[in-house]
């Protein structure tokens, strides 16, 4: 690809190097008649990018006009695509189990599947707790794991009593968890209730001012504060 197409591109939209050569590449994997600097040409093109006069003659031949009106026309649908999404859930995890949950959770509430979204939200709270609790309390100890683990079902405790053991022994973390803890404790005993009515009705179905309005932010917020203590 021409140097100096590539310089146009990084400095007009302020992106790495590595995005758009690997942008540029996914382009032309599709399009394989296209050269390089064409394919450079289109995605520039796509957002609002003209590098037309920096191309060769056998740049322009791999541009047939129908092709490169529909390749830049899907460029510029995922771009729109991309402005009108939203991350529900911002953060990343460093435990890619999680990770792929917050993305599944981000691409239902852009579905609009807010139940779903309801659901899956309860069950990183939940599993993040769990996480709290196993880090403060291991498991070697068997009163420990009488916590958060049923040893006769085998299984793990239900939130709701996962939630109240945490605050049960809030006193028995740094002093600067206690308050979260509590706070923690009232943002989260809302998903405890309303996740299980989701889950066992029929007529229960979560709104996007119920998404909106569950202060999933602050919570996530909490629980990485009170993990950050425990761990240092």
């Amino acid at each position: 690809m021409s140097t100096s197409i590539l310089r146009v591109l990084i400095n007009r939209l302020d992106r790495g190097e590595n995005v758009i050569r690997a942008r540029i590449s996914q382009i032309r994997g599709g399009n394989p008649s296209l050269t390089l600097n064409a394919a450079a040409y289109l995605y520039g093109k796509g957002n609002n990018v003209n590098v037309a006069g920096k191309l060769k003659q056998t740049d322009r031949d791999s541009l047939q006009g129908e092709q490169k009106d529909k390749i830049v026309s899907k460029i510029t649908k995922e771009k729109v695509r991309r402005k009108k999404e939203k991350d529900f859930l911002s953060f990343d995890s460093k435990n890619k189990f999680a990770q792929k949950h917050i993305e599944e959770i981000n691409r239902a509430y852009n579905g609009k599947c807010f139940t779903a979204v309801y659901v899956l939200i309860r069950k990183l709270i939940e599993n993040y707790i769990i996480d709290i609790l196993i880090k403060k309390f291991p498991q070697k100890n068997k009163e420990n794991k009488k916590l958060y683990y049923n040893t006769d079902k085998k299984r793990f405790l239900d939130f709701s009593v996962i939630l109240k053991n945490l605050l049960d022994k809030k006193n028995s973390f740094p002093v600067t968890c206690i308050k979260p803890i509590d706070r923690l404790y009232n943002l989260a005993k809302k998903f405890s209730k309303e996740a299980n009515d989701l889950t066992h009705s029929w007529y229960y179905i979560a709104t996007k001012t119920e998404i909106d309005e569950a202060k999933t932010d602050e919570i996530f917020d909490l629980i990485f504060i009170i993990l950050e203590e425990i761990e240092k």
